[in-house]
């Protein structure tokens, strides 16, 4: 899920939010998902966001973000 872009807290930065589903199904993703780059930043046992400033961001840690989506698509 993408952030509202309209949102006026969220209007300098793109959040990719990364979860489970609507309805929590009891799975703990916080800690089995490499995150070497510090990326993730946990708000429940399984769900947690991916903030960037800008596209530079984005583009420097294009790699390190897909290994994290793989990574959490194989534990759904």
């Amino acid at each position: 899920t993408l952030n509202n872009p309209a949102d006026p807290r969220t209007q300098d930065r793109v959040a990719l939010v990364l979860h489970t589903g609507v309805k929590a199904k009891g799975l703990v993703l916080q800690g089995r998902i490499a995150d070497p780059e510090g990326l993730l930043q946990w708000v429940a046992k399984d769900r947690c966001l991916v903030t960037f400033r800008d596209v530079r961001e984005i583009t420097a840690k294009r790699s390190a973000l897909q290994h994290i989506i793989r990574a959490w698509i194989a534990h759904l």
